[in-house]
Order: structure tokens, then C-alpha cells, then sequence
């Protein structure tokens, strides 16, 4: 595995896949359609709305936890059981928007469950450039493992903390949304358009060059002056349902800036208060 800072990196190139350990097992995040269509040899599923998030469940309530609420930790733990993850695993995960939807959730998900796992950079369209082998075969489940979550590892903050820090001097809240969201001027997924008052707006696209990584260094310099001085633990990620503000998070992760904390309702539940 490649590092950073010191510590395994969270993003691997595609053309290193072939370089990992042996315990390395692949996730794919995109949509069921286009993975029934189409993954990389041996990757399983992990659906966004019901695996990397408990949008799925009857009775959900965007209001409470957001379109995108974390589930249950012990519902959870079944999916990367079932996966065959043990405590020495890496799990790599990938999607189609150079992670900024569902494979840095999953980063963050196992990070914060104790398992090392990282994203694919580039995600689809850089495996298929490197030309990954793929299939249409659903792996056959391995061996069940025992893993056993208690809680998430990783901070997480709640509406009514995020509404006491939003304007405190010395937090930062950061809104990972296209800039004409954050604005207003669009909205095409929530009931409201704008944003949380007192946030500030950097645009998840900034961390990526040509739909890839920029280097940890650069990564470093952009955070230290969109921080000021403010330290990573005071700093909270933020987007529309917590699925982009998992991609700062990687990215203040790959710039050597850890302790940020995730707003998992993000604008999807603010905006419904």
C-alpha cells in the first residue's frame, strides 16, 4: 500500500490495484443497474441507500438524519461480515464521480469502524483506462467473518451542535456543494434552495484535477488557507446529505489534516427545520 504523511494512503491509483496485499477487497459503490451490468473481478456491492446509508428503511424521515442518515452500527457490521473483511483487511472502494459519492462514504464508514480502506482514484472511468478485468459474476460470498462494531470511531456532529458552531469563530463549517447550490440559485433535491448560515462554500471538485486526486502537498496548502489557523478538530464537513462531506473528509485525510467531524443530516436535514 502507498502512504501518506506517514500513514496508508486513502487513495490508491488504479494501475496499483494489482500491488495490493492479498487481504485487499474490492466495493463497488456505483448504482445496482450499472453494477449488474459490469464491476471489477471480485467486487462487491454496497448500495447507497441501503448499505452506506439507512435511507432504505421503512418510516425514514429525511428530517431526522438527513437524506442520507449512517445506519444502525450493528446493521452495519453485517455487510462488511458478509464481505469477508477481517481486522487485517483493506477494503478499496470505487464509484463513478472520482469518489465524491458513495466510495468515500465507505471510506469513512470502515475508517471509522476501525477497518483500513481507501478509494480508487479516478473511480470507474480511471480503472477502465487502465483497463481493470471485469465481469457480470456476483463473487461468492467468503467465509463469514466476526467482526464486531460498537460505535463509530470517527466524530459526528448533530444539527443542534452544528447550529451552536455555525457562526462560533473559531469552528469552521465547510459545504462540500456546486457553489450555485450553496448560493441558492439551484436546488433540485431538496425542498429548500441556500445554504447553513455561517458555512463556508469549497466545492468537493476543488480537491480533484482532471477527476483525480490532487497530491497530499497540494491538498495541504488549499486546507491551511481555507483554515486559517483553525485547527482540523474544529472543523465540520457538510453537503446535502453527508455523501460529499465525506469526500472533504478524505481529502483532509490525504492532506495530513485529521479530526474533522461529519455532518451526516447535512442541508438535507437543516433545510426541514
Amino acid at each position: 500500500m502507498l502512504t501518506c504523511n506517514g500513514k496508508p494512503s486513502a487513495v490508491i491509483p488504479p494501475q496499483n490495484i494489482s500491488k495490493t496485499p492479498k487481504n485487499c477487497i474490492l466495493l463497488d459503490c456505483r448504482s445496482s443497474e450499472d453494477y449488474d451490468f459490469c464491476h471489477l473481478d471480485g467486487a462487491f456491492h454496497a448500495d447507497i441507500e441501503s448499505v452506506l446509508s439507512s435511507a432504505a428503511d421503512p418510516g425514514h424521515d429525511p428530517a431526522t438524519g438527513g437524506r442520507h442518515p449512517l445506519p444502525k452500527i450493528e446493521k452495519w457490521e453485517r455487510h462488511p461480515r458478509t464481505w469477508g473483511v477481517q481486522p487485517d483487511s483493506v477494503v478499496i472502494a470505487y464509484d463513478d464521480a472520482s469518489g465524491a459519492e458513495g466510495a468515500s462514504r465507505a471510506w469513512w464508514m470502515l475508517t471509522a469502524s476501525g477497518i483500513q480502506a481507501a478509494v480508487l482514484d479516478g473511480g470507474w472511468d480511471a480503472a477502465m483506462k487502465a483497463r481493470l478485468s471485469t465481469n457480470e459474476d456476483i463473487p461468492e460470498p467468503p467465509e463469514p467473518s466476526e467482526l464486531k462494531f460498537n460505535e463509530w470511531l470517527l466524530p459526528t456532529v448533530n444539527i443542534e451542535i452544528v447550529n451552536k458552531l455555525r457562526q462560533a469563530p473559531d469552528w469552521l463549517l465547510l459545504d462540500s456543494r456546486a457553489p450555485e447550490r450553496w448560493r441558492g440559485e439551484v436546488e433540485h433535491i431538496d425542498p429548500v434552495a441556500g445554504c447553513i448560515p455561517g458555512s463556508r462554500n469549497v466545492f468537493f471538485k476543488e480537491t480533484l484535477e482532471n477527476g483525480f486526486f490532487k497530491k497530499p502537498e497540494e491538498l495541504r496548502k488549499m486546507y491551511l488557507e481555507i483554515l486559517g489557523g483553525i485547527p482540523p478538530n474544529r472543523v465540520i464537513a457538510s453537503c446535502g446529505s453527508g455523501m460529499t462531506a465525506s469526500h472533504t473528509l478524505l481529502a483532509l485525510y490525504q492532506a495530513g489534516l485529521e479530526g474533522a467531524s461529519l455532518y451526516v443530516g447535512s442541508f438535507s436535514e437543516w433545510c426541514r427545520h
